[in-house]
């Protein structure tokens, strides 16, 4: 993606503005708030003003974000995907130009004639399978819990990298909540490692903790994608230095 960043201020110049959305006031999103404030001010002086999505919920209160604003900021940036959502759907005052952070998927949120710039949640599907083969090289059989509805693409790409690495990954495909304790212990003779991906029909805490734990005693190491995983017993997860996001976004 192209990158997007200001000139060095002269003297004579005023500081950059930036207006930043935040999605929800939870530590990931306020983490990358704060690192992409401290790099911006750091590195030009930039004037950072933050706003939180549930502030500007109703129309009256996006006018209100706005009209202030016109020919004020220079670039608006939406941390997260709902804020990614009202500010692609808000007008923006020309010629201040729009970014999104943390946010999954990108390409469900924004159309090609969208041409969104920002920095997405998602590691390439090569690059978790490399990592995956290096952190577990016994496990050659892997289970996948999706939902086609939300990860087939994912599971394709999944398939084709973990053959290069003489790797077998086994479809565990549920359709609801109620589906996965039924399809697990379908799979569980057939797999030695269980792969969490970020699918919204399979995540519940109660659920993942239970698998987990359950996954343990059958000697069966778990692999999830954020730090919750790994606090609850994963063998292995995907975690996010948010912060760092903020600064690259």
């Amino acid at each position: 993606m192209p990158a997007a960043g200001f000139s060095e201020n002269s003297p004579s110049q005023p500081s950059p503005k930036v207006a930043v959305i935040v999605s929800d006031k939870i530590k990931p999103y306020l983490e990358a708030k704060q690192g992409l404030s401290e790099f911006l001010s750091a590195s030009v002086d930039a004037e950072v003003s933050v706003f939180f999505l549930n502030e500007l919920k109703d129309k009256k209160s996006a006018d209100l974000f706005l009209k202030p604003a016109a020919g004020r900021y220079d670039i608006f940036i939406a941390i997260g995907p709902a804020a990614a959502v009202f500010l692609w759907n808000t007008p923006v005052p020309e010629p201040a130009a729009r970014l999104y952070c943390m946010v999954l998927n990108p390409e469900k949120i924004f159309s090609p004639a969208d041409a969104a710039c920002g920095v997405s949640l998602n590691i390439p599907v090569q690059t978790q399978i490399e990592m995956i083969s290096r952190s577990l090289p016994h496990a050659k059989r892997i289970g996948l819990l999706y939902d086609p509805a939300n990860n087939s693409a994912f599971l394709s790409r999944a398939v084709k990298n973990a053959a290069v690495l003489d790797l077998k990954i086994v479809p565990m495909a549920v359709s609801s909540k109620k589906d996965i304790r039924q399809v697990l212990n379908r799979h569980l003779k057939e797999i030695n490692a269980l792969w969490f991906i970020p699918d919204r029909t399979v995540i519940s805490e109660s659920i993942v903790r239970y698998i987990i734990k359950d996954a343990l005693h059958k000697g069966l190491p778990v692999i999830g994608y954020n730090r919750f995983f790994y606090e609850s017993g994963a063998a292995a997860a995907f975690i996010f230095d948010y912060k760092e996001l903020g600064r690259q976004c």
